[in-house]
């Protein structure tokens, strides 16, 4: 199967799109765990550490809306959109909990919690898009 420049751009542009959202969402779920002091140590004071996590779940965002396009295709199933999103938390928040630093278990909930945020907030992004037509589901 060969993709057209067309699909190659949408797929783009849902990646962008997708990096763009789950950025603002880790974003203020920085702000939001230094605020209340929900995370501490080096997994939240470190700046290389917050620079890879950044960096990461921008990649992890645009991947998941490129993947999303392409999943749902012209589906409505509304369980496929769910699975979607809660399978690429499951990835990235094993991830995250492998780090040494993630031993308390409010940290492990806290960092699954924002990974669901963030990938929920890309897949609606994405669907809102496609509502109003400034991005296209992928067609075979």
């Amino acid at each position: 199967m060969q993709l057209s420049f067309q699909e190659r751009l949408e797929s783009i542009k849902a990646g962008c799109l997708g990096a763009i959202a789950s950025g603002v969402v880790y974003g203020l779920t920085l702000l939001g765990n230094n605020y209340f002091n929900l995370l501490t140590g080096p997994l939240s004071s470190d700046w290389i550490n917050l620079g890879l996590n950044f960096g990461s779940g921008l990649l992890s965002g645009f991947l998941f809306a490129v993947t999303y396009r392409y999943i749902i295709r012209q589906d409505d199933n509304a369980h496929l959109r769910d699975g979607a999103v809660l399978a690429f938390t499951l990835v990235r928040s094993g991830g995250l909990i492998a780090l040494p630093t993630t031993e308390d278990p409010l940290a492990i909930a806290i960092l699954m919690g924002e990974s669901l945020i963030s990938f929920a907030v890309v897949r609606s992004s994405l669907d809102w898009a496609m509502d109003w037509g400034w991005l296209r589901p992928f067609s075979n």
